[in-house]
């Protein structure tokens, strides 16, 4: 049995949007975190998405936090973007 181009290409198909799919979910994640921690509960900067620990610079200044917080998501969905 042969494996035709249009299954290769079905298969490519499906990882992309496998990956598209994660990628999504990690900038929403950033997004929803971050305004979370902006309007309901500022405890949730110990335990960032992906594991960051944010408390430190959160409590130094809260105009660091955001703008980091900014730059996150902005290099998140540039990478979702540019996918």
């Amino acid at each position: 049995m042969q494996i035709s181009t249009k299954q290769i290409l079905n298969i490519l198909y499906v990882l992309s949007l496998i990956i598209l799919i994660g990628l999504c979910i990690e900038s929403g994640g950033f997004i929803t975190n971050t305004l979370y921690a902006l309007f309901i509960n500022t405890s949730v900067v110990s335990h960032f998405w992906g594991h960051l620990d944010l408390s430190g610079l959160y409590e130094y200044d809260h105009g660091h936090f955001y703008v980091i917080t900014v730059y996150m998501i902005i290099v998140a969905l540039a990478k979702t973007l540019m996918f």
